[in-house]
Order: C-alpha cells, then structure tokens, then sequence
C-alpha cells in the first residue's frame, strides 16, 4: 500500500503548516518519541494535491541571512519591564501594533498545562502573551486565522520559534506588507507530553499551571486551581 509522507520524521519541527493547508483536512497531529507532535495522514481522504510538501519548510528551507543590523533593548515602561521575562521587547511591539489597530499572534500559558498560540487584539488581553514558556507550543488552526486577518487588511505580528514562523511563510507562500513576524532565539524546544509528566510527578497531580520566569528567577513554578504556587525549582536545580 502506498503511504504518502510530507518530510522524513526525524527532520520534521511540528510547525503544522501541513495541517492549516490541507483541502481535504485529512493530516492530524500525533505524538511521537518523547511526546513531540507530527503529521498524520488519512490515506483514505487523502487526494495527493502535494498541498503538505509544498508549504513545508523543511522541504523547501528558507535563504538563510546575515543580521545587517543588532540591537538591544529594554522597556522603558518600568511596569512593562518588571512584568516581562525578557525586557519587554515583545510587550512593545504588540502594543504598537494593537494601538495601529492591528492583531497579535503569540505563545500563552493557559490553565490546564495548555501551552498554545493565542489571537490578541487588545491591551487588556496583552499579558496572555507575557513570560517565557520553555516547551513547543500548539499551533493548530493559528496559520488560517493569520491569513483571514491579512486578507482583511489588518496589520499582524506573528511571534512564535524560527520554525513556526518558517511554517507560516510556507503557509502564506506569498509575502504580506501588513505582516511582521518576529523569531525567538531557540535552541530546541522539549514537547508540551513531557512538560505535563514532569508537573504532574512534582504536583503530585496538583498542578494546573506553569511559569518559567519572574523577574530574573529562572526556573520552575507549579500553581494549584487556586492560583497558589505549590512548587518551585531553579533552574540548575530542575531535571526539565
């Protein structure tokens, strides 16, 4: 029987970009080894378009570039900056794009050890965006939700790792003048299937919800229903 495949699966990053074009909505994310997601294709509604290969961006790598310029910066807003795990770069950026009108796309910790791509469009929902997460982060649908706001004009900034990005470039295959994305420095990310193992053995399936970051503590920080934190290990202290 033949098996139609994307990329090979030790290549794959688990942007799902496969998944967002699909016509025929026949791929699904599967876990694999250490709980990282891949594509799975329905063989049966499958109708080989190619759709899949041709956005991924593993099949297809992006030109590689020198930075032509670097700068570092911090918050100026001393309640945006305490609030934020790395300067509040990101905070800035979103603010100015919500107050043009615009939307953002980027990673939230949500209850539940939910760790997913996020639609904000206003202040007030802007600290969803907030604080480092230290595991890959569910995509989903996001890609097409990205395309209908373009195709509407508004202005968008998409913050996610080199690959997400790369897989919504694949996505879009066309470049947008009212997109601005925006990689973070990543050096591999752990799978979201061992982030919840990991809690739930420290928890002792208490846990509802993580941070990684606050203010310069890096490390580890379990939270019950309550909102109260039950847990906390530094990072060299810290097997995840």
């Amino acid at each position: 029987m033949y098996t139609f495949q994307i990329t090979p699966q030790s290549q794959c990053t688990g942007c799902q970009a496969c998944l967002n074009v699909c016509p025929k909505s026949c791929i699904s994310m599967e876990t694999g080894f250490l709980g990282h997601i891949y594509p799975k294709i329905d063989q049966n509604a499958c109708i080989d378009c190619g759709l899949c290969r041709k956005v991924c961006p593993v099949n297809h790598p992006i030109e590689k570039k020198s930075p032509i310029t670097v700068f570092a910066g911090w918050h100026k807003d001393i309640e945006e900056y305490f609030s934020s795990s790395s300067g509040g770069a990101a905070a800035a950026l979103s603010k100015e794009i919500i107050r043009k009108g615009g939307v953002v796309y980027g990673c939230a910790s949500l209850p539940g050890i939910k760790v997913r791509h996020v639609r904000v469009s206003t202040d007030n929902e802007l600290p969803l965006l907030k604080g480092s997460k230290y595991v890959q982060s569910n995509v989903d649908d996001s890609y097409k939700l990205v395309l209908s706001d373009l195709r509407k004009g508004l202005l968008f900034l998409f913050i996610g790792t080199p690959c997400q990005v790369a897989g919504l470039k694949g996505f879009l295959r066309k470049d947008y003048d009212n997109l601005y994305t925006v990689d973070l420095i990543c050096h591999g990310t752990p799978s979201l299937d061992y982030l919840k193992i990991h809690v739930k053995k420290v928890s002792k399936g208490k846990g509802v919800k993580v941070q990684f970051r606050k203010g310069n503590d890096m490390g580890l920080r379990v939270f019950v229903e309550e909102g109260n934190e039950i847990f906390f290990s530094y990072v060299w202290r810290n097997r995840y």
